[in-house]
């Protein structure tokens, strides 16, 4: 299995939009588009490309969801280039490997080990008694993405319902490595959850297996080094300031809402309507923060904005609220995150920084047809 991926893998690596490429699997495998090339660096690009072609069975298949990803982006035409890159190196895959069913990668590593495992693991997580409130919280927030303060819900939450969770959005070690170090650095507490994260990592990591069938149990230690040498404030790295930012908010507001207030700032007020719904699920929290950097040029206005448009909406004492959150979150930073925002804009070296590339609006008639019109 490795011979057959190792010269596509590398080939991809060699190409001029590697880091392009790589985010766009990345985007396709997880649903998740990551900026941060320190983040984007530790994942395995043979790990991604393995699980790209495990979750798209056919060529056609994988062809139209990357077109269809590709038009949610505001760089449509680099992409579709990056797109066609990608294609073309998998199309061997589809010729040579016909029973895509018996590869060992999964996007649930719970599949092909059982729950006996998962017992072993959640037993073992449970017995750490000193910190069973901390694990709780930090894989709650891994897997749910929101902080539980409430210790009766924490309490209530259960650590094997937990770990499935992970495993299910988590299908590789580093991947879930890198989810965790993102969390802990916006703690603060950073080195006490370093502790926990790795104690999750080190139990969860049986979970995983190479290819060879090993485990992956030498997980423990990495948040270490990777998520405590920086200062958790002090960083230029705008997504990672944005995590922050959204951790802050989601600790004290309702993420739903602060999604449904900031999507009605920036693009329209938000109605409840289908096409609504479908709209605000191309966007992540983070995203739409980085897009009220460039449509209020202030704190001030930035508040008269999400006031204004509070009261449009639903339930606009509940928004206020929602409002009054966002405003404290973003009020120690936000100069600075519009500059950093400005930088990326005029940045020419896209493919060495994390490019501003969103997520936008994109009627799906309009996509498939420049689907048609474009050969592959």
């Amino acid at each position: 299995m490795a011979d057959q991926y190792t010269p596509i893998v590398c080939q991809l690596e060699q190409d001029a939009n590697a880091v392009r490429i790589k985010k766009l699997i990345l985007y396709a495998c997880k649903n998740w588009w990551e900026n941060d090339l320190n983040r984007l660096s530790v994942i395995s690009l043979q790990s991604l490309v393995q699980e790209l072609r495990y979750l798209n069975p056919t060529l056609e298949r994988l062809q139209y969801k990357l077109k269809l990803l590709v038009g949610t982006l505001s760089k449509q035409e680099e992409y579709l280039q990056v797109a066609n890159t990608i294609i073309e190196n998998l199309a061997a895959l589809y010729r040579t490997a016909p029973a895509i069913e018996k590869t060992p990668i999964s996007t649930n590593p719970l599949d092909g080990i059982g729950g006996e495992l998962q017992t072993q693991i959640t037993q073992a997580l449970e017995q750490a008694a000193n910190s069973s409130s901390r694990i709780k919280k930090l894989m709650i927030c891994a897997a749910l993405k929101y902080w539980e303060t409430d210790p009766i819900k924490v309490e209530q939450a259960e650590i094997k319902k937990l770990i499935s969770e992970l495993a299910h959005q988590y299908p590789t070690i580093e991947s879930l490595q890198i989810g965790l170090a993102a969390i802990v650095k916006s703690l603060n507490k950073p080195i006490e959850y370093a502790a926990i994260a790795n104690m999750i990592l080190r139990e969860m990591g049986k979970l995983y297996v190479q290819e060879d069938g090993v485990p992956l149990q030498e997980a423990a230690g990495v948040l270490t080094s990777q998520a405590l040498n920086q200062p958790i404030c002090q960083t230029a790295d705008p997504a990672l300031s944005l995590f922050d930012i959204r951790l802050e908010i989601i600790k004290f507001a309702n993420p739903l809402r602060a999604k449904i207030l900031l999507f009605s700032l920036v693009y329209y007020p938000f109605t409840g309507k289908e096409q609504d719904w479908s709209n605000l699920k191309l966007y992540s929290l983070e995203g739409l923060l980085r897009s009220v950097t460039t449509v209020c040029s202030s704190l001030e206005a930035l508040q008269l904005k999400l006031e204004e448009m509070a009261h449009q909406l639903n339930q606009p004492e509940e928004y206020l609220a929602v409002a009054s959150v966002i405003l404290k979150s973003v009020k120690p930073g936000y100069a600075e995150l519009q500059q950093q925002q400005q930088d990326l804009e005029i940045s020419a070296a896209d493919v060495t920084r994390a490019d501003s590339t969103q997520v936008l609006i994109a009627p799906v008639a309009k996509l498939i047809s420049g689907i048609e019109n474009r050969k592959l």
